[in-house]
């Protein structure tokens, strides 16, 4: 394996949780927001498919990091299972069009708006 710095590993984390997870869970969905159980599914099937094992911390990591950079937003609610996060507001009109958007993309229109 590669070694990388502590920002690149950051870095890698988003991008395969937003490439992996999240994007394709959206464009599933079909709306801009998901809750933490469809996020939960999601990440259990990309861990199988890819034999990562039942729970990656690094995916959790990833999610974080993303709402961390705007890219999500957090809706609280005070139940734990009905938490949902919603993605920026600029990258709904590539979710509509059924777009592939890549993390860097999705960085690129988020960043210019913060």
């Amino acid at each position: 394996m590669i070694e990388r710095g502590t920002y690149a590993e950051k870095t890698y984390d988003r991008m395969v949780v937003w490439n992996n997870v999240i994007w394709p869970l959206i464009l599933e969905l079909g709306r801009p927001n998901f809750t933490l159980d469809e996020y939960r599914i999601r990440q259990y099937q990309y861990n199988r498919d890819h034999d990562l094992g039942v729970s990656n911390n690094r995916l959790s990591g990833g999610l974080k990091s993303l709402t961390s950079k705007q890219i999500l937003r957090r809706d609280l609610n005070k139940q734990k299972s009905k938490q949902s996060y919603s993605i920026h507001y600029r990258l709904i009109p590539y979710m509509r069009k059924r777009i592939n958007l890549e993390y860097g993309l999705a960085v690129n229109e988020v960043s210019h708006f913060k």
